[in-house]
């Protein structure tokens, strides 16, 4: 591994604060709170997200930068295919057992009825 970069930590962590906003805004009852919010919830969420896609890119590069040839570029992507793969294959089946148990007892309920 590289040496870390610790500034993009710091980053990072600012770009967190950044988004967590506009995910917390529909959990507020406070009208005067959400108001509070939304006057700077746009601009901090927006600052944050292209922060975070910016160091995104910048890393993937700076930890790959030695992808020269398309062979290296099918290598990197068979790479990362394989360590995203078996979280999507983990979420999928979760998500169908939930619609599963969801439909059968919609379907119980239709038979009682």
């Amino acid at each position: 591994m590289k040496n870390k970069i610790i500034a993009f930590d710091f980053l990072r962590a600012l770009a967190i604060i950044m988004i967590i906003p506009a995910h917390l805004s529909s959990y507020l009852f406070s009208k005067y709170s959400k108001l509070a919010l939304y006057a700077f919830d746009p601009y901090f969420a927006n600052m944050g997200l292209g922060l975070f896609i910016f160091m995104s890119g910048y890393l993937l590069y700076y930890n790959n930068y030695s992808i020269n040839s398309l062979e290296n570029v099918f290598d990197f992507y068979k790479k990362k295919a394989s360590q995203n793969l078996s979280s999507l294959l983990v979420c999928t089946r979760h998500l169908c057992n939930d619609i599963l148990r969801t439909c059968s007892q919609v379907r119980f309920r239709l038979c009682i009825s």
